[in-house]
């Protein structure tokens, strides 16, 4: 499977919620991301990073450093 870059997500104000979308990356500089399908969510106060096997990560401001990918078909 090949992805290409189609855009980057540094800071809160930048997030689209409830929009799947695949990255690589952090949201919290503690884990790191790598082809990941999810979703941002608002839970209460927070913000979480949804992933599609329903794991949840919090954004933490100012630790925000993802790049967003599109899968796409190479052909042989």
């Amino acid at each position: 499977m090949a992805y290409e870059k189609i855009g980057t997500i540094e800071d809160v104000s930048k997030i689209q919620f409830d929009k799947h979308i695949i990255v690589n990356g952090s949201v919290d500089k503690a884990g790191w991301m790598w082809h990941m399908g999810g979703m941002f969510k608002k839970k209460g106060n927070e913000i979480v990073f949804q992933n599609e096997y329903g794991m949840s990560t919090k954004v933490k401001c100012g630790e925000l450093d993802l790049t967003i990918l599109r899968k796409i078909n190479r052909v042989q």
